[in-house]
């Protein structure tokens, strides 16, 4: 999913340049509500999913991968079957 080829150049602008499948957040110019925008928060976001999940090969394992790891986030103290999950 993360594959520099597959980027239209449309989206080939200094806001969206994939380097390691990470994406390049834009300096915020207002303090009150830039950081808020979507053109900001959204790579903020994506920067902070683990490099596994970025790179997933499908959607489908994308959002599994998403999903298991907002579910860590939200409970990381949580015991499974005698497993801590980290």
């Amino acid at each position: 999913m993360c594959d520099a080829e597959n980027v239209s150049s449309e989206f080939d602008t200094a806001l969206y340049q994939i380097v390691a499948c990470s994406l390049l957040v834009p300096p915020v110019k207002l303090s009150t509500v830039g950081s808020r925008v979507f053109s900001v928060a959204g790579p903020r976001v994506w920067n902070t999913l683990p490099e596994e999940t970025r790179s997933a090969p499908s959607l489908t394992i994308f959002c599994q991968r998403v999903k298991t790891w907002l579910f860590r986030q939200s409970y990381p103290d949580l015991i499974i079957n005698g497993l801590t999950l980290k």
